[in-house]
This record gives structure tokens, C-alpha cells and sequence, in this order.
């Protein structure tokens, strides 16, 4: 399965949502994520990438799109194996257990694994586009080796992450479940669509929003698909249609209860120039009143994932900082 500290765990985390995980310091430095430098060489022209959705149980309850995604194939090895975009984490790496089983079984499929937790100098297939790699960071996760003998689960052998589109514009169709990754905007999408400003701290990236009137700023992790919307419990109870309980959920994050209450909500969300409806707001319990008002003064009001673009077409320049939004509602 997928890292465990993805989807709204890890968001909790880098956020502050949750008081004695990581403290506001992190935040306010934007040092959440350590860069270990990889080096990737991506196509020169543009490439599409095609994707898969991932269902999980989320508090015992059905996400039938957890995670997004990605084929991967190895040299002369016949199975396909999967790896999740992930743009929550600032580099790509592959997971040990897993890549030491492929080797084992194929000992050309992939480099060995150096003492540094490093592989250099190859090459696989993502998708259908081929990535030469000179040095790839290869983290001690993955937990089983690879069931050779199950031909319908999802072998997930790694994370893409934001070095992959460093300095590229990328288009993540949701509709159709497709990522187009080059130098420049498709004309189509060119034509259609506005170009905002967003800000990236440390291979994060935060969308100016709109919500109820006020300006911030959403932190967007495509690893993330449990929530449209988390923010604080201040702006949930704006966005809320009282007409509705809300639903209330324990969760838990290293091994400390945390409460997640979401409202469901008729409002809207003004980011890239589109209004996309919320459905719903989450916020977590957790977090001292003072640690929310440091994050708030940040300029951060939150973060979203995938849910909120279902019917969209996400476009962004990691390059000149700008993104754009085909709504497809």
C-alpha cells in the first residue's frame, strides 16, 4: 500500500494542525520537506503519463480515490509495477523492500542499492515514457517484498514526487485520468484558462484562495484525496449548511486520537480564477488556539488534494510560479 503518512495525516503534519507533531517553527521556515537531490532526465519534448486510481479504507470508510498512480516497468522484467504521484513530497524515490525483491528476482531490472540508500545510472519505464536516471534516492519503507504470484494488486515501488516537474508545466487531467508533462501550455488549455501566481516554499506549493471574502493561501499535495478542503475550525463553521450534522471521525497519527469533523457545505472556493465547489470542510481537532492563529498569520488557511479538482483540469508552471484551471463542471 501507499506510505502511510499520505493523504490528510501527512498534511496535518506540515500544517500544524496538530500540536505536539512538528511545530510551528517548521511552518513558518517552510523546512517540512528535506530536498535530497535526485537527477532525473525527462524527455525533452512533451510526454503523457496516464494514471490509475487507488481505493483505500480511510476511517472505515470506501475512498475510491486515495491515491493516483502511476505504471512502472522495469528492464527485463515482465510484471508492471505502480508508483504514486505524489507532489505532497518534494522528492521521487523508490522503496527498498520492494526494489531489493525485483532485484533479487531480476538482477537487470535495477542497479543495487548502495550503503547510502542510493541506486545510480538506469533507466525504467513510466508508463510509456522512459526516465534515465543517474542517482535516485531509495528510502527503508515498503514494508513486504513483492507478491509475485498476485497478478491483480497494485505493487507500489515508489513516489513520484515535485522534482519530477521542476521547471516543467504540467496538466493533470482528472476526467481522464491523464498528466501531461512539458515546456510548454498546450494550446487548448492556453486559450481557455487564466494564469495565476502561486508560491513554492521548499517544493511546496500554496494557491492563493479565496474563501468567504478572504484571501490565503491553500497548501496542494496530490497525494491527498480524503478531503476537499481542511482548514480551521473557525472557517468550517462559516462554510457550514447547519441544515446537516456533521460527521465526526477519530483518526489517528503516531499513535496519538485526533478528531476530524467535516460540515457539508453548499459554498464555493475562488482559486485560478474558477469557482469550484467544497462539498465539504474538515477541520481537526488537536491543535492549541495560538498555533492555528501563528499558521493563519502565515498567510496558510489550509490545504487541499485531489478532491477538489475531480472535474477539472489542473495546469501548473512550476517555472514562472503561475497555474491555471479548466473547470469541467
Amino acid at each position: 500500500m501507499m506510505r502511510k503518512l499520505s493523504n490528510y495525516f501527512r498534511l496535518i503534519l506540515q500544517l500544524v494542525l496538530t500540536s505536539t507533531l512538528i511545530p510551528v517553527e517548521v511552518v513558518s521556515a517552510q523546512t517540512t520537506h528535506q530536498v535530497q537531490k535526485n537527477s532525473l532526465q525527462l524527455p525533452m519534448n512533451t510526454f503523457e503519463l496516464n494514471f490509475v486510481w487507488l481505493g483505500d479504507s480511510i476511517n472505515k470508510k470506501w475512498e475510491p480515490n486515495a491515491a493516483m498512480l502511476i505504471p512502472v516497468k522495469f528492464y527485463k522484467c515482465p510484471k508492471t509495477f505502480y508508483m504514486q504521484f505524489d507532489l505532497g513530497a518534494a522528492n521521487s524515490m523508490f522503496y527498498s523492500f520492494k526494489m531489493e525483491s525485483i532485484i533479487q528476482k531480476y538482477p537487470k531490472a535495477a542497479p543495487l542499492i548502495d550503503t547510502s540508500f542510493y541506486m545510480y545510472n538506469f533507466n525504467f519505464s513510466l508508463d510509456q515514457t522512459k526516465i534515465d536516471v543517474s542517482k535516485m534516492k531509495v528510502k527503508k519503507y515498503g514494508g513486504k517484498t513483492v507478491d509475485w504470484n498476485n497478478k491483480g494488486n497494485f505493487e507500489i515501488v515508489g513516489t513520484i514526487g515535485m522534482d519530477f516537474i521542476e521547471g516543467k508545466i504540467i496538466s493533470i487531467d482528472y476526467p481522464n485520468k491523464k498528466i501531461q508533462i512539458g515546456n510548454t501550455i498546450p494550446k487548448l488549455i492556453n486559450e481557455k484558462m487564466f494564469t495565476t501566481e502561486f508560491t513554492l516554499m521548499k517544493n511546496s506549493i500554496l494557491f492563493p484562495v479565496v474563501i468567504k471574502g478572504k484571501k490565503t493561501m491553500l497548501y496542494f499535495d496530490s497525494g491527498s484525496s480524503a478531503y476537499e478542503l481542511l482548514c480551521s475550525k473557525e472557517t468550517c463553521v462559516s462554510l457550514a449548511d447547519n441544515t446537516i450534522a456533521p460527521e465526526v471521525q477519530t483518526v489517528n497519527s503516531w499513535g496519538k486520537n485526533l478528531t476530524a469533523t467535516s460540515y457539508v457545505t453548499k459554498d464555493s472556493v475562488e482559486i485560478g480564477n474558477q469557482k469550484i465547489a467544497i462539498g465539504h470542510a474538515t477541520y481537526i481537532d488537536g491543535a492549541s488556539d495560538n498555533q492555528i492563529q501563528r499558521m493563519l498569520k502565515l498567510g496558510i488557511g489550509g490545504m487541499t488534494g485531489n478532491k477538489l479538482f475531480m472535474h477539472s483540469t489542473l495546469v501548473i508552471d512550476t517555472k514562472n510560479r503561475k497555474f491555471g484551471i479548466i473547470n469541467g463542471n
